[in-house]
């Protein structure tokens, strides 16, 4: 804010009812950005009016009432929220952080366990292999007909299935 000394008034003794037109002035006056400005009328109560017979984007602000508005303002309030909406959303990004570190040991985990059932799958089949030729001399011995009865599995794409 230019002009204003720590009482409110300004360092030259001008008068406080020079009229500032539009919000580039507004914003001009106060050290700020236009749309920083609109801002402040929408959520601070940024004494400004708008003539009703004149354009729609044009305000009239005096310098006096902006100098009044500064000094009693209540800028903590707009802070503070703006602290613990960042503050809300620093926890969030640290949950989803550990959300995702998570996430990651669940796939490694999956992985090695997907590899132990395809070695025990491997185990049981080979362990199958080498018992079927005993299981089919048990079979054939104890069949009471002269067919030869055989008992074969098969590995398949979901398990090992028997055949026979």
């Amino acid at each position: 804010m230019s002009g204003l000394n720590q009482s409110g008034e300004h360092a030259d003794g001008s008068s406080h009812l020079e009229v500032l037109s539009g919000w580039k002035d507004v914003a001009n006056y106060l050290g700020k950005g236009v749309r920083t400005v609109q801002r402040y009328e929408r959520q601070l109560g940024l004494p400004v009016r708008r003539p009703s017979s004149k354009a729609k984007g044009l305000v009239l602000a005096t310098k006096g009432e902006l100098d009044q508005w500064v000094l009693s303002c209540k800028v903590a309030e707009p802070l503070e929220k703006v602290r613990k909406h960042a503050i809300d959303v620093d926890l969030q990004v640290r949950e989803l952080q550990q959300r995702v570190v998570r996430m990651k040991q669940l796939c490694d985990e999956a992985v090695r366990l997907r590899a132990e059932w395809r070695a025990s799958r491997d185990k049981f089949y080979h362990n199958i292999q080498l018992v079927i030729p005993a299981l089919n001399g048990q079979i054939q011995s104890d069949a009471k007909s002269p067919q030869k009865v055989s008992l074969r599995v098969v590995r398949t794409r979901t398990g090992l299935s028997k055949t026979g």
